[in-house]
């Protein structure tokens, strides 16, 4: 939104520095290090079944390349004795492909980053001084629709990913932009 050459114009009689620290009393009393805190937890909760998760499904997939890069990058960036841990744990996930390992990871991914969700709308709610109406059932269900929502979204991101180049070239084969569309996908 820009009017007269300024952005934001309702900005204009704003002083710095009062705003700065209304900013910083809102911050304290709405105590949103707490509930970063709580976030980053819950992310972090989420993150290890997912990845359970995930080398489950790869064990399933059967991509031996994709074990070995992925080899070799924790070898790069792990100190010897965690690189002896995750270099058994591919190789017991590569080999065995357990589906029980692959339900287990998913439910529990799926439960915690519901959690993480649930702890997203508190946050809101409180930063935005809203008092929760929903019934307990209701923010339930809405953290899991929310959550798998996000997830069906991160599975597009990744097959947009990983299938862009060829459809890319798919598209651009016929009409003779190949050439053009590989130097713009390099750049």
């Amino acid at each position: 939104y820009e009017m007269s050459g300024r952005f934001y114009p309702d900005l204009d009689n704003v002083r710095p520095v009062p705003f700065l620290v209304r900013v910083v009393k809102a911050y304290i009393q709405h105590d949103m290090p707490l509930y970063a805190a709580a976030l980053s937890f819950h992310g972090l909760l989420a993150l290890f079944p997912f990845l359970i998760f995930l080398l489950a499904l790869l064990g399933f997939l059967r991509i031996p390349q994709f074990f070995d890069w992925l080899l070799d990058q924790a070898e790069t960036a792990l100190p010897e004795p965690a690189f002896v841990v995750v270099d058994e744990v591919v190789s017991n996930v590569q080999v065995e492909g357990s589906g029980a390992l692959l339900s287990l990871g998913a439910i529990t991914a799926f439960f915690a980053a519901s959690s993480g969700v649930r702890a997203l709308m508190n946050a809101l709610n409180n930063a935005y001084d809203i008092a929760e109406t929903r019934v307990f059932w209701k923010k339930f269900l809405l953290s899991f629709v929310y959550t798998l929502g996000f997830a069906v979204l991160l599975i597009l991101a990744g097959g947009a990913l990983a299938l862009g180049p060829t459809t890319l070239e798919w598209i651009s084969d016929p009409v003779g932009l190949s050439d053009a569309v590989l130097t713009v996908w390099t750049w």
